[in-house]
């Protein structure tokens, strides 16, 4: 009988080791996949991140774009060969256009022109926005 015991004893013993031998690779089996797993949300994350950025970078780039485009159609020059009266005109006239149409009218806070005179002299001039006139730099 005390056999038996031992025996018994012994058989539980190693069932108990079976089992958890069995529990230890369900839980590393588990644990690769789950490391799987994470690694290929972390990836998929990463790869939308990327996909947003770069929508926004081009959206980014076509409002510049867009607002440079405003810029160079507004002040455009005046053609012909007109007089010095007609020039200022037609400057103040850009100015005033931008300041009301243009949808980002901040992005232009000042505007500064250089002309080239009739003696092939240059002056530059600076948009004064509150009186509506060009000052000349000194």
């Amino acid at each position: 009988m005390y056999n038996g015991v031992v025996w018994d004893k012994r058989q539980k013993s190693s069932s108990l080791i079976i089992i958890a031998a069995l529990l230890m690779l369900v839980i590393l089996s588990a644990a690769i996949l789950l490391c799987r797993w994470i690694d290929r949300v972390r990836d998929a994350d990463r790869l939308r991140e990327k996909e947003l950025l770069e929508v926004a970078f081009h959206g980014l780039q076509a409002e510049f774009s867009t607002a440079f485009q405003e810029i160079f159609l507004t002040y455009r020059p005046l053609g012909g060969t007109p007089d010095e009266a007609a020039i200022k005109s037609h400057r103040i006239e850009m100015s005033i256009q931008w300041q009301n149409n243009a949808r980002h009218p901040q992005l232009v806070k000042t505007l500064s022109l250089g002309l080239i005179g009739s003696k092939n002299s240059p002056s530059y001039h600076r948009f004064q926005a509150d009186e509506k006139i060009f000052k000349p730099l000194k």
